[in-house]
């Protein structure tokens, strides 16, 4: 990620970010069994978003209405790559979708189905290493 940052100006959905909330608090917390400690995780998620908003070569891509109702539009669509095994709706990838769409930038991710949504729909997708911060282990 360092070495991305470094090149490239990033632009990160809205989305991506929210989607990291329950599962940062669920892990910590021990499938909620210790509350406190997935608060104090989620604290220091908090304190990593914040030091983003100072980054210059990081932007956020806020997101509309109109991106929502975009993303359940890509949702109906595309069902296979939306929904998942236990018929659960993948919003947070239909919005990154949605919002893809939209900047037609390119997208860096290691998710299977948005990078099958990009190749139907023209998008360039790039894989990226997913890496573990030592500042949430």
């Amino acid at each position: 990620m360092e070495r991305l940052r470094a090149e490239k100006i990033l632009v990160i959905p809205l989305a991506s970010i929210l989607e990291n909330v329950y599962p940062v608090y669920r892990m910590f917390s021990r499938e909620y069994v210790a509350p406190e400690k997935g608060l104090e995780k989620l604290q220091s998620l908090a304190h990593f978003y914040l030091a983003i908003l100072f980054e210059e070569r990081i932007g956020i891509y806020n997101l509309t209405l109109g991106d929502t109702i975009l993303a359940l539009r890509i949702a109906n669509e595309d069902k296979n790559l939306f929904i998942d095994e236990k018929g659960s709706l993948k919003l947070f990838d239909a919005l990154i979708a949605a919002a893809w769409t939209r900047t037609r930038f390119p997208l860096y991710t290691v998710d299977e189905g948005l990078r099958k949504f990009g190749e139907r729909h023209g998008l360039e997708c790039r894989e990226i290493e997913k890496e573990v911060s030592a500042h949430f282990s």
